[in-house]
């Protein structure tokens, strides 16, 4: 992940921390949320929670390379993506073979993916 762009690394880290964050510590949660969310920075975020820059370098670290752990072993954003994949390659399908699908079948499918319109 250290290839990344920045703004990249960023977006990835915050999705990593929408689906693992209870598996961090408070105090990793919370210098997580002022550094990536918020956008503090480390001497900032310092002065806030009353830790050394050194402190809160560390947490810091630490959150992330445990997000970056998790989902390596439990790869819930790999799927994530695979099943939005496979979601747009179902709504290409129905998209398609509009003309051919029973009226009733076709109305529930545009209606639950969101194809009304399209």
């Amino acid at each position: 992940m250290s290839n990344m762009p920045s703004l990249e690394k960023r977006i990835n880290l915050t999705q990593l921390y929408d689906l693992y964050a209870p598996a961090l510590t408070e105090r990793q949660r919370e210098v997580f949320e002022l550094h990536e969310i918020m956008d503090l920075s480390l001497g900032e975020i310092s002065e806030r929670i009353g830790v050394s820059r050194q402190g809160v370098h560390d947490f810091l670290q630490r959150a992330m390379e445990k997000l970056v752990s998790m989902d390596e072993e439990l790869r819930f954003s790999a799927r994530i993506r695979q099943y939005e994949a496979m979601l747009e390659d179902l709504k290409v399908l129905i998209v398609n073979y509009r003309n051919i699908l029973p009226g009733e079948f076709l109305e529930k499918a545009e209606q639950t993916l969101g194809l009304k319109g399209e």
